[in-house]
C-alpha cells in the first residue's frame, strides 16, 4: 500500500472532479475533490497480489482527472513529486509502501519546429487540442509558406488552384508518424499542446514508413533500433539529409550516420515485416543488445559537394537516392577529384573525394528526385557519371557503372530510384575521349 498526499492549486478544480492514479490504463487509486478552498486531498494505492488488481513495482504512475460538470477525462496532467520530508524526487514509479507527495499542473507545453526552406521531414512530441493539418499549419499558410504535406501513405495537404481551396487528405496530425513539409522559405513552426507521454508504441508497416519522434529530448539512434536489427527485421532509416543507418555489405557492418534521433524531426524506415517501435525514457533505451553484424558507426568519405558539378537541387533532398562508389577501375583517382551523377545533362549528385577509395571507404553520392520542379532525377533513368581530373583540369565521360545492392552486394540494373541505396564501381574505358574544361 502507497500514500500519495496530493496538491492541485494550478487545476482550479471543483467539488465532485475526481483524481485518480493509473498504471497503464488500470486506476489503482481515486479521490474526489471535496472543497473549493481546500487543494489538497489523500489517496491511497496497493500493489497487485496474485489475482486482487493493482499497481505493478517500477512502473510509470499516471494521473486523470474526471472533470464531473464537463463529464470528460483530462488526461495531461503531470506532477512534481517529493519525499514527505520535502526533498524532490525525480522517480515518478511505483513504489510499495511508499509516502510520496505530488504537486499536480496542467502538461501543456509549447514546441517549435525549425523548417528550412525546400524540404524537411518533421514530426511532434506534443498533441494538439485541434489536430487538425489545416489548423496545425494555419499560421504557415497565412504567411504564404507552405507548399504541401506529404504522409508515408503519400495523402496530401496541397492547395488545389482549380478548386480554390486546401485539400486535407490527411485529415488529424498524429505523433506516431512524421510528414514530407516543402515549405518556400526557413519558417518556425509553433505547436502546443499535451506532451506525449512514454513508453510510446510506433506501428511499423512491411515496406516504407514515416515515423515520429515522439521524446522531447534526443536519443542514440541505433539503441532505439537495436531491437529492429537484432530481429533481423530492419532494412534502413533516412532522415531528411538523406543520411542513413543501413547495413553495408561491403564494409560488412551497419553504419550510423544519424546519430541521434532529434525532436521535431520524422524519419523513412523500412523494414521486412510489421512490427512495433518501441520509445522509451533514454535511461530505458539505452539498455540494448548489440548486433552481430558489427557495431554502428559513420562510414568512409563523407560527402563533400563538389565544384565543378553543382547539382540542379539545393538545401534537403526529397526522396534520395545514395550512390557507394566503392572502386574505381581504369583511372587513379585522387584527393580533390570529384565524381558527378548525371540524369541526361543534369548534374542530380556529386563529391569530391577526400581520401582513398576502397569498400571499407566508400565516396557517397547523394542524388535528389525531381518533386515536380526539374531539380533532381526522374525515377526510372539512366544513371550516369563522369568525373572530374583535378590535377589534369579535364572531365572523363566515358564511364561505365556495376550497381549491387548494398546491403547484399549483389550486381543489379536499374535506373533511378528514391530512398535507394547501391555501391558502386566504376570503370573507364581505355582509349575513350576526355574532355578538357571550357
Amino acid at each position: 500500500m502507497s500514500h500519495y498526499a496530493i496538491t492541485f492549486e494550478t487545476l482550479n478544480l471543483s467539488p465532485g472532479d475526481e483524481i485518480a492514479v493509473f498504471d497503464g490504463d488500470i486506476c489503482v487509486g481515486v479521490s474526489t475533490v471535496t472543497s473549493i478552498t481546500d487543494n489538497e486531498l489523500n489517496i491511497i494505492t496497493s500493489k497487485a497480489d496474485g489475482d486482487d488488481p493493482g499497481f505493478t513495482q517500477g512502473n510509470n504512475i499516471i494521473f486523470r482527472v474526471w472533470d464531473a460538470s464537463e463529464q470528460i477525462e483530462i488526461t495531461n496532467i503531470d506532477g512534481e513529486f517529493y519525499g514527505l520530508d520535502g526533498q524532490a524526487s525525480d522517480d515518478d514509479t511505483f513504489i510499495p509502501n511508499a509516502d510520496v507527495a505530488v504537486d499536480l499542473y496542467f502538461s501543456t507545453i509549447t514546441q517549435n519546429i525549425q523548417l528550412k526552406s525546400g524540404w524537411n521531414i518533421i514530426s511532434f512530441y506534443v498533441t494538439p487540442e485541434v489536430a487538425d493539418m489545416e489548423e496545425l499549419f494555419k499560421t504557415l499558410i497565412d504567411d504564404d509558406a507552405l507548399y504541401k504535406i506529404i504522409d508515408e501513405a503519400g495523402q496530401r495537404f496541397i492547395f488545389n488552384a482549380f478548386a480554390q481551396k486546401w485539400i486535407n487528405e490527411i485529415g488529424d496530425m498524429s505523433s506516431e508518424e512524421g510528414y514530407q513539409v516543402k515549405v518556400k522559405k526557413d519558417v518556425v513552426l509553433t505547436v502546443e499542446g499535451e506532451k506525449v507521454k512514454l513508453p510510446y508504441e510506433i506501428n511499423l508497416a512491411k515496406g516504407w514508413n514515416i515515423f515520429g519522434w515522439p521524446d522531447e529530448n534526443s536519443q542514440t539512434a541505433m539503441n532505439i533500433v537495436q531491437t529492429l536489427i537484432d530481429d533481423n527485421t530492419l532494412i534502413k532509416v533516412i532522415d531528411e539529409q538523406g543520411r542513413r543507418i543501413i547495413y553495408n555489405a561491403f564494409a560488412k557492418q551497419w553504419i550510423d550516420e544519424i546519430g541521434e534521433f532529434e525532436p521535431g524531426k520524422g524519419f523513412l524506415i523500412k523494414v521486412t515485416e510489421d512490427t512495433i517501435l518501441n520509445i522509451d525514457e533514454e535511461k530505458i533505451s539505452r539498455r540494448s543488445r548489440r548486433s552481430n553484424k558489427g557495431s554502428g558507426r559513420s562510414f568512409g568519405n563523407m560527402p563533400i559537394t563538389g565544384k565543378h558539378c553543382k547539382p540542379v537541387w539545393d538545401g534537403n533532398p526529397y526522396n534520395s537516392m545514395n550512390l557507394w562508389i566503392v572502386e574505381i577501375e581504369g583511372f587513379e583517382i585522387d584527393i580533390d577529384d570529384e565524381i558527378c551523377v548525371l540524369d541526361g545533362n543534369r548534374c542530380v549528385g556529386s563529391s569530391i573525394v577526400m581520401q582513398k577509395l576502397s569498400h571499407e571507404n566508400a565516396l557517397k553520392i547523394v542524388s535528389s528526385q525531381n518533386d515536380g520542379f526539374g531539380k533532381g532525377f526522374t525515377s526510372g533513368n539512366e544513371i550516369m557519371f563522369k568525373i572530374w581530373d583535378t590535377s589534369e583540369d579535364k572531365e572523363i565521360t566515358a564511364i561505365k557503372a556495376v550497381l549491387m545492392d548494398l546491403n547484399s552486394g549483389k550486381v543489379i540494373e536499374t535506373g533511378f530510384i528514391g530512398n535507394a541505396d547501391f555501391g558502386v564501381k566504376l570503370v573507364v574505358v581505355s582509349g575513350d575521349p576526355v574532355y578538357a574544361a571550357q
